[in-house]
């Protein structure tokens, strides 16, 4: 995009924010439509794209995934500790939906392409039902009993 073609973008969005924003909000995918892209019945607040839901992670990730899955998705790069790692959305998806899963502490099953993922990179989820010894209850008392 030319420094031109910015300036007319911005232009368009401060002139007609509404008519600007129901454009744009066409490249999203919407579970439910809006029915009015602005409220601003009470200033200074305002409700954007009201009566209307969608899904971040899905516009931002899973809808890729199919025609563009193995394109780079995310480039993380940490001057402070010159650490640089590179996902492609379907690596971005296993990372997202594995940490909901772990998290959930639901194991994929097996076959599954996330399970497959995260064992080839070594990171299969460890046996939600075998308790780590930094959890439950009395760990404390054992740990000072071994002192």
């Amino acid at each position: 995009m030319s420094i031109e073609e910015y300036r007319e973008f911005h232009r368009r969005s401060l002139e007609n924010p509404e008519d600007f924003w129901t454009e744009q909000a066409q490249a999203i995918d919407w579970h439910r439509p809006f029915d009015k892209v602005l409220d601003y019945e009470n200033p200074p607040f305002s409700k954007w794209f009201v009566g209307g839901e969608t899904n971040i992670c899905h516009n931002a990730v899973d809808r890729h995934l199919e025609e563009r899955g193995d394109q780079n998705a995310l480039v993380y790069i940490s001057t402070e500790t010159d650490e640089q790692r590179t996902y492609t959305y379907r690596e971005l998806y296993a990372e997202v939906a594995g940490g909901y899963l772990r998290d959930a502490r639901v194991r994929p099953p097996r076959g599954d392409p996330l399970r497959r993922l995260r064992r080839v990179r070594g990171r299969e989820p460890r046996n939600p039902h075998r308790r780590r010894e930094t959890e439950g209850y009395g760990n404390d008392q054992r740990r000072q009993a071994r002192r």
